[in-house]
């Protein structure tokens, strides 16, 4: 592995630990306030927070605005058919299935991109989806309406992280996440109103500031930027490889923040989804 490919890698890793870091306290805020507006919010306060540093000359190019549009817009509602999905079916099935990705994404870049997989990529999907199936001590069962919802969100993240290969070569990384982040926050406010027919925020706990002040500063603007602006340096299924890490992440902070108890198929899950992204970057 060149040093240039290490950098990524240990860039996208970081975004995967970064993504997995916010879905232990993204539960915390969930207690308090209703999840799309724990989005508004979140989103709405990552891209006030980068106004300082943007370049206001990109806002004003077209091209750069609608491609903002349909990233948020494709994030959003991968995100909202996650968490629909979620209400109607078990947290078990919903972390295995928001992860198949991971097959959506070489699928996808196969058909529509042309691009051909190396034989050790070939390898690791498989042993990342094993390592997933472990992770979540996954029992197959029949696919019902949130299992389906799931797996509609899991489409969305792989034709997002199709999108982000194809704009951000094109565009400032910086004013593409900042449009991305508004788009979501519109979004967010939308299904809010409609949902609960107000975007009001009633008092809140001292543990729901700083757990939203996390999840704004790390999981939402460094992970979005970075991804955004490093991503397009490899393939988009070796990103994919890497992002499947973020479960992973996700149960050892609910371990450390949560106090969940790790059990034996998440050190064999693990393990397996580290192999697979050691397998994937092993030279030919």
């Amino acid at each position: 592995m060149h040093i240039n490919n290490l950098k990524i890698l240990l860039l996208l890793l970081l975004v995967s630990l970064f993504w997995g870091l916010g879905y232990p306290l993204m539960k915390i805020t969930l207690l308090e306030i209703p999840v799309f507006t724990v989005l508004w919010i979140r989103f709405l306060f990552a891209a006030l927070l980068m106004i300082p540093i943007l370049k206001l000359k990109y806002l004003h190019e077209r091209k750069l605005l609608i491609s903002g549009v349909i990233l948020g817009t494709t994030l959003f509602f991968s995100f909202a058919l996650i968490i629909l999905g979620l209400e109607r079916t078990t947290a078990t099935s919903t972390g295995f299935l928001s992860a198949l990705f991971i097959l959506w994404v070489p699928l996808l870049s196969t058909l529509f991109m042309k691009q051909s997989l190396q034989k050790n990529t070939l390898i690791s999907i498989p042993v990342s989806l094993l390592g997933i199936f472990y992770l979540f001590d996954m029992q197959i069962s029949i696919l019902h309406e949130g299992e389906l919802l799931v797996m509609s969100g899991s489409l969305l993240t792989a034709i997002h992280i199709l999108l982000i290969e194809k704009y951000s070569k094109h565009y400032s990384s910086m004013e593409l996440t900042f449009v991305q982040f508004l788009v979501v926050t519109v979004w967010s406010i939308l299904l809010s109103l409609v949902s609960y027919h107000s975007i009001s925020i009633g008092p809140v706990s001292h543990q729901f500031i700083i757990a939203m002040i996390v999840v704004v500063v790390f999981s939402t603007l460094l992970a979005f930027w970075i991804q955004t602006k490093y991503q397009s340096y490899i393939s988009p299924t070796q990103a994919a490889l890497i992002f499947n890490t973020e479960p992973l992440f996700s149960t050892l902070f609910a371990v450390l923040l949560l106090h969940e108890v790790l059990e034996k198929n998440i050190y064999i899950g693990g393990l397996l989804i580290m192999l697979s992204l050691f397998i994937s970057q092993k030279q030919k």
